[in-house]
């Protein structure tokens, strides 16, 4: 369960502003229950949009080894898979490669002790996806770079 306080949305073990300038998806066909969908307005990047995903969930596997198996958008693995820390804690992240070139993604995953709600994963996915009929020209370090998004991804705090 996310609360909202002030300009952060915050549960017990991860907390996070809102995107500016980005729009929330309602009535998505997500793939996972208790996500929230952003999505950039067109023109921050060429030919596409900049889609940021988060999810509180229940997760049997680890971190690790969720990326290693991760196929979401039909993603395939680029990169090692690397520690990253926000705040007090680690998470693990990876880049990957989906849809020939219309998406192009980062995956980062935080694993923390069961919550009264049943859930012990918070799952952050930033994704590069192309306009209709269009392809990439950029990657996702690339978008990930763009000021607006790089202050969403370093107001995100682990507990």
């Amino acid at each position: 369960m996310l609360l909202i306080k002030g300009n952060r949305l915050v549960s017990s073990n991860v907390s996070f502003d809102f995107p500016e300038k980005f729009s929330i998806v309602f009535n998505n066909k997500l793939y996972c229950e208790n996500m929230i969908r952003f999505v950039s307005r067109t023109g921050i990047i060429k030919y596409g949009t900049v889609n940021i995903e988060v999810s509180l969930r229940y997760a049997n596997e680890s971190a690790v080894k969720d990326l290693r198996q991760f196929i979401g958008y039909g993603g395939h693995l680029r990169s090692e898979i690397k520690p990253i820390v926000r705040g007090d804690g680690t998470g693990y992240c990876a880049y990957y490669n989906a849809c020939q070139k219309t998406i192009d993604m980062y995956a980062e995953k935080y694993d923390f002790p069961m919550t009264k709600q049943g859930v012990n994963r918070f799952d952050l996915c930033v994704f590069l996806m192309a306009g209709k009929g269009k392809k990439l020209v950029q990657n996702v370090e690339g978008g990930m770079d763009i000021p607006i998004v790089k202050k969403f991804l370093d107001s995100i705090r682990y507990k």
